[in-house]
């Protein structure tokens, strides 16, 4: 990006998405850290209200059709990484959600083997 157009809103809105690619990074991890995700949603609230007033200070009339242009771009960027931050998370959920019920079946099944004789294998 051309350091003339940089502006202290395209700062934040770039910092955003590194925030939001770091959550990305951190999702697609085996054992994500939660601890982790947590920190940069944190930080990400922090940028979107320093954005909120930085948007008040510097109205779109006040930039350049340049800055308008990259600004965009940038936010562009950050609404598709924050969807696939919502994809991602609802995949990983969907998953646990998967891996949850096989173990409650599993459980049921081990559970009905040691008190039955001959164990109710309807769970499978």
């Amino acid at each position: 990006m051309d350091t003339q157009v940089m502006t202290p809103l395209h700062n934040i809105l770039g910092q955003l998405n590194d925030s939001s690619e770091a959550i990305l990074r951190e999702i697609d991890q085996n054992e994500p850290s939660f601890e982790s995700i947590k920190h940069q949603l944190g930080q990400r609230e922090d940028l979107v209200k320093k954005l909120g007033i930085l948007s008040e200070a510097n109205p779109r009339e006040s930039l350049s059709d340049e800055e308008r242009i990259s600004l965009r771009f940038l936010f562009e960027t950050f609404v598709e990484l924050n969807d696939n931050i919502q994809n991602n998370l609802q995949n990983k959920l969907n998953s646990h959600k998967e891996k949850l019920g096989t173990a409650v079946k599993q459980r049921k099944v081990e559970k009905s083997y040691s008190v039955l004789k001959n164990p109710d294998i309807s769970y499978f």
